[in-house]
Protein backbone atom coordinates (compact mmCIF):
# COMPACT_ATOMS: atom_id res chain seq x y z
CA UNK A 1 0.00 0.00 0.00
CA UNK A 2 1.19 3.41 -0.06
CA UNK A 3 1.80 4.43 2.89
CA UNK A 4 3.93 1.01 3.21
CA UNK A 5 5.34 1.81 -0.02
CA UNK A 6 4.44 -1.52 -1.32
CA UNK A 7 2.31 -2.68 -4.74
CA UNK A 8 -0.34 -5.09 -4.82
CA UNK A 9 -1.15 -6.96 -8.07
CA UNK A 10 -5.04 -8.10 -8.67
CA UNK A 11 -6.07 -10.12 -11.59
CA UNK A 12 -9.27 -9.58 -13.52
CA UNK A 13 -11.34 -11.96 -14.78
CA UNK A 14 -13.21 -11.15 -18.46
CA UNK A 15 -16.20 -10.21 -16.41
CA UNK A 16 -14.06 -7.50 -14.92
CA UNK A 17 -14.15 -8.94 -11.07
CA UNK A 18 -11.01 -9.01 -8.89
CA UNK A 19 -10.25 -13.03 -8.94
CA UNK A 20 -6.90 -12.72 -6.76
CA UNK A 21 -5.95 -12.71 -3.57
CA UNK A 22 -4.00 -9.21 -4.03
CA UNK A 23 -7.60 -8.03 -4.20
CA UNK A 24 -8.72 -9.03 -0.91
CA UNK A 25 -5.81 -7.53 0.29
CA UNK A 26 -6.11 -4.40 -1.19
CA UNK A 27 -9.65 -4.09 0.24
CA UNK A 28 -8.96 -5.17 3.66
CA UNK A 29 -5.93 -2.21 3.50
CA UNK A 30 -8.31 -0.15 2.46
CA UNK A 31 -11.28 -0.87 4.50
CA UNK A 32 -7.92 -1.15 7.74
CA UNK A 33 -7.06 3.18 6.45
CA UNK A 34 -10.34 4.22 6.30
CA UNK A 35 -12.23 3.36 8.81
CA UNK A 36 -15.78 4.39 8.55
CA UNK A 37 -18.90 3.40 9.32
CA UNK A 38 -21.94 2.10 6.46
CA UNK A 39 -23.52 5.29 5.86
CA UNK A 40 -19.97 7.38 5.46
CA UNK A 41 -18.70 4.60 2.68
CA UNK A 42 -22.06 5.60 0.45
CA UNK A 43 -20.86 9.54 0.96
CA UNK A 44 -16.97 9.15 0.55
CA UNK A 45 -17.71 6.86 -2.96
CA UNK A 46 -20.12 9.51 -3.90
CA UNK A 47 -17.98 12.48 -3.62
CA UNK A 48 -15.23 10.36 -5.32
CA UNK A 49 -17.27 10.11 -8.44
CA UNK A 50 -18.30 14.06 -8.50
CA UNK A 51 -14.51 14.65 -8.28
CA UNK A 52 -13.54 12.24 -10.83
CA UNK A 53 -16.10 13.28 -13.10
CA UNK A 54 -15.07 17.09 -12.48
CA UNK A 55 -11.51 16.27 -13.08
CA UNK A 56 -12.19 14.68 -16.55
CA UNK A 57 -14.69 17.72 -17.19
CA UNK A 58 -11.53 19.57 -16.59
CA UNK A 59 -8.87 17.69 -18.67
CA UNK A 60 -11.11 17.89 -21.32
CA UNK A 61 -11.65 21.11 -21.95
CA UNK A 62 -8.03 22.01 -21.25
CA UNK A 63 -7.12 19.56 -24.08
CA UNK A 64 -10.28 21.24 -26.41
CA UNK A 65 -9.05 24.80 -25.49
CA UNK A 66 -5.60 24.15 -26.14
CA UNK A 67 -5.78 21.74 -28.85
CA UNK A 68 -4.60 24.22 -31.99
CA UNK A 69 -2.21 26.18 -30.28
CA UNK A 70 1.54 25.82 -31.53
CA UNK A 71 4.24 24.78 -28.57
Amino acid sequence: MRSKGKKTEVEYNSWGQAVSDGAEKLRSEIVHLFITGTKMKSYVLSVNGDRWREFKSNLTNFIYTHKDDNP
